[in-house]
């Protein structure tokens, strides 16, 4: 059984490095495969002052809702300003929520050139 999570707008935050220090989340959701236990797409797309963060990954769900996470792999666009997009590395975490698995929480973190951002949040099927 597959299933798609998508983020309940206003149910998390995002902060990074800088000024301003405080972000939005544009999208998040995340592809799972209930029967093989795995995130096959965790997607993130953040705003924080002049800096769009994209970032994406997969993995086990051992990964995912363990200390370590899932790698998730993109680009931060404004991080280096007048240098494009630098790439960024980071990690996400997760818990699946309900008895039908209705629900998940989440948590990413990305670093780009001297940038880093973190977030959390709450998606529904």
């Amino acid at each position: 059984m597959t299933a798609t999570y998508n983020y309940v707008p206003g149910s998390g935050g995002v902060n990074g490095t800088g000024s301003p220090n405080n972000g939005v989340i544009n999208s998040l959701s995340v592809g799972v495969n209930l029967t093989t236990a795995t995130v096959t797409n965790y997607s993130v797309n953040a705003t924080v002052g002049t800096q769009t963060w994209t970032g994406n990954g997969s993995g086990t769900f051992a990964q995912y809702m363990s200390g370590s996470g899932i790698g998730i792999d993109g680009k931060c666009a404004g991080c280096t300003p007048g240098q494009g997009a630098p790439t960024s590395h980071g990690t996400a975490t997760g818990q699946l929520i309900g008895s039908g698995a209705e629900g998940m929480t989440t948590g990413f973190g990305m670093k780009a050139a001297s940038q880093s951002i973190s977030g959390t949040g709450l998606l529904t099927r």
